[in-house]
């Protein structure tokens, strides 16, 4: 997850169950002239490693397209999701901008409001 020039959110999920984050505050760091990116590692219990894998086997990321939102040059661009999601030995990339007014399936939606929560909690 990105807003260009002020943020930069990444989170990887590993099929043990282990987990990356990187947290990257451009605005600030660029204010204060500095780099100060947060990292954070670990192991997903169980309960959460079994509803990441749901959302992500139930998000239907196979058969969406590669992109959504971004066909409007002049439609505001404020955060932008990328995924990369590696299954049965294929890897799929969906980007999509925040303001696309696209009918995502409930699970897709879930899947990035439950890993937004999950990066941003302590």
């Amino acid at each position: 997850m990105e807003s260009p020039a002020n943020f930069k959110a990444e989170f990887q999920l590993n099929a043990d169950s282990t987990y990356k984050v990187s947290l990257i505050n451009f605005f600030f760091d660029n204010f204060e002239r500095t780099k100060k990116p947060q990292y954070k590692e670990g192991k997903l219990t169980e309960e959460e490693y079994d509803t990441f894998k749901n959302l992500l086997l139930n998000s239907k990321l196979e058969t969406m397209k590669d992109s959504y939102g971004f066909d409007n040059p002049t439609k505001e661009q404020n955060i932008v999701y990328i995924i990369e999601f590696h299954h049965s030995g294929k890897t799929k990339y969906v980007s999509v901008n925040g303001h696309t007014n696209y009918n995502f399936p409930k699970d897709f939606l879930q899947l990035i409001e439950y890993t937004t929560q999950f990066v941003n909690r302590d």
